[in-house]
């Protein structure tokens, strides 16, 4: 009854050291700097099914509306660095709310800036890191408004 009694509490502090020791996995980490150095001020989501990471920026509203689906890809090429921009002008009574992006499964992040947001037309850039290529999925999102 005593030896039961010590391999259990041995496998229940074995389990309690083990919980501790493993590190967060590689998602969370690559997440959390996203979200606190690259991309300042956005949401990140990690879905485990398809192992993407998707980004936003803007609020989340019942209103919105999707305005624009793109999918973004410049090829690598060694030694460069690549660029894409993409302006999207709305109608006079749609204002831009809301910017969705999420990378290829083998591309690695690049920079990128958004600027116009709240307005009608949105100016979206990516810079590639050197030698790499930019694949990217966006989806720009928008209100109407009262003229």
């Amino acid at each position: 009854m005593m030896k039961s009694f010590i391999i259990i509490a041995v496998l229940s502090a074995l389990a309690a050291c083990h919980g501790a020791a493993v590190p967060p996995s590689e998602a969370d980490m690559f997440s959390s700097f996203i979200q606190e150095q690259m991309y300042p001020n956005s949401t990140v989501e990690y879905n485990e099914e398809d192992q993407n990471i998707t980004f936003s920026k803007g609020e989340v509203g019942e209103d919105q509306i999707l305005l624009l689906t793109r999918e973004i890809h410049v090829p690598a090429e060694p030694g460069k660095t690549q660029y894409a921009n993409l302006i999207h002008r709305s109608p006079a009574n749609i204002r831009i709310t809301r910017v969705r992006w999420r990378y290829g499964k083998l591309e690695k992040p690049a920079d990128m800036g958004i600027e116009g947001m709240e307005t009608r037309v949105v100016h979206i850039s990516y810079t590639s890191f050197e030698g790499d290529g930019i694949h990217v999925f966006l989806e720009v999102f928008g209100r109407i408004v009262e003229n």
